[in-house]
């Protein structure tokens, strides 16, 4: 039961560590500018050395997605509920 439980979380790992290795070696092979794709290792070099950065950012970073999501809720729910009840706003916003 244990070893069912590993060997079905050892995929997701794996696949990921998959992902990592050929971005790594994509990058290393063919030369492509940090700034146009940095590679897994500068990003993990560069939020070491600058984890002040990250840690300050964390909070408003958190604070703007939970607004979004706010926003998102108040003006979606109510204009799905008014374009599923409406056919005329059926007809015209459905296809957009």
């Amino acid at each position: 039961m244990i070893w069912h439980r590993l060997q079905r979380a050892i995929y997701p790992f794996l696949g990921v560590g998959i992902i990592l290795i050929l971005w790594q070696a994509y990058t290393a092979k063919f030369g492509i500018s940090r700034i146009v794709l940095p590679s897994p290792s500068e990003i993990a070099l560069a939020s070491i050395n600058r984890y002040d950065l990250l840690l300050r950012e964390t909070w408003p970073t958190f604070l703007e997605s939970i607004c979004g999501f706010g926003l998102a809720v108040v003006i979606g729910i109510p204009l799905a509920v008014c374009v599923a009840n409406s056919r005329v706003l059926n007809l015209t916003l459905y296809p957009l």
